[in-house]
């Protein structure tokens, strides 16, 4: 599944989400923030309330944060 449109789930369906290097493959596209923001606001969407999401990245941390604000 396309990790910037997860419409097919439903909607505060999952209580954690790992995000292993997704973000880094992401950061590697044409667009970069915009699908990074997307995948986001995807992974919001479908975190149930006092879910967790995880985001393991081998980027440095000022390379990653900003998408974090």
């Amino acid at each position: 599944m396309d990790v910037t449109d997860m419409t097919a789930l439903e909607a505060g369906s999952i209580d954690v989400a790992v995000d292993k290097s997704t973000i880094d493959a992401l950061m590697c596209t044409k667009g970069s923030s915009i699908k990074v923001a997307q995948m986001l606001n995807q992974v919001q969407r479908l975190l149930k309330v006092g879910g967790h999401y995880v985001a393991i990245s081998y980027g440095k941390p000022e390379s990653r944060s900003f998408v974090f604000d």
